[in-house]
């Protein structure tokens, strides 16, 4: 009785065995016919012969970036792995979430290894010298205030954190150099007067630019922006040269402190 009880166990769990295995394959062809290899799509599918063919114009942002990337992974092709891309980190979506990728949150993307994250920060910055050469036109003169917040937003509002940079101008509001006095704190008390100071003597500055980022907010001003404000153009006037201006840049807009009357 015993034997046969077994018997009838094992027939029962082979049986058994055989249908999940053949469920499993299934399951597998099924993945693998979802991922459609480049160069089994027709021409007209794949991003490099139909851009070589109609031009760039007609591609959509997922096939311009697949060019720009080349392969996809076994799992998924490079078109996926794009529209994957594009759908940004954060809740960010759209072509300039690429924008706001870290190096390390490329590399957490099944698919995008250190080369192909070193592409798309290597574009990110392209995009932002592009962006600064046209505004520029080959000479940095911040002669208002428009000029000064377009030639640093492209570089400020895609920012994760907060970023405190400064602009040293000669007498014909003309770049000499910028640097960056704080970044990833949203706290502006943290701003070093005498850094500033210092700095602009070195290079001979006859006025600074104050520029900052508000990440993911107005870029109406808090207390502490007013605060600090006053604090660099008396430590300015101290020393004989001029602030400018201080820009806040936000999301789609820009503060300027001497425009609202608060500078002269």
């Amino acid at each position: 009785m015993n034997q046969r009880f077994l018997k009838i166990i094992y027939i029962l769990w082979y049986n058994i065995k055989v249908v999940r295995d053949a469920l499993g394959e299934s399951e597998r062809t099924a993945m693998e016919n979802i991922y459609v290899k480049m160069k089994d799509r027709c021409e007209e599918d794949r991003p490099y012969e139909k851009c070589v063919k109609y031009g760039t114009a007609v591609l959509t942002d997922a096939e311009l970036l697949a060019i720009l990337l080349r392969t996809g992974t076994r799992e998924k092709d490079v078109l996926t792995l794009s529209r994957e891309l594009l759908n940004g980190p954060r809740a960010r979506q759209g072509l300039s979430s690429i924008l706001h990728y870290s190096m390390d949150e490329l590399t957490g993307i099944k698919g995008i290894g250190q080369v192909k994250a070193v592409q798309i920060l290597a574009l990110k910055e392209l995009v932002d010298r592009i962006w600064k050469s046209s505004i520029s036109n080959g000479r940095t003169e911040f002669s208002n205030t428009e000029i000064c917040a377009s030639y640093y937003t492209q570089e400020l509002r895609h920012l994760e954190k907060e970023e405190v940079k400064i602009a040293y101008l000669d007498n014909r509001y003309r770049l000499i150099t910028d640097c960056v006095m704080t970044r990833g704190t949203s706290d502006m008390s943290l701003v070093s007067v005498r850094d500033i100071l210092e700095s602009a003597l070195k290079c001979h500055a006859e006025c600074i630019l104050m520029l900052h980022n508000h990440p993911y907010g107005s870029e109406l001003p808090s207390d502490a922006d007013h605060n600090v404000t006053k604090l660099v153009q008396e430590g300015c006037k101290a020393i004989g040269i001029r602030l400018l201006d201080h820009i806040i840049i936000g999301e789609h807009s820009y503060y300027s402190f001497r425009e609202r009357g608060f500078l002269d």
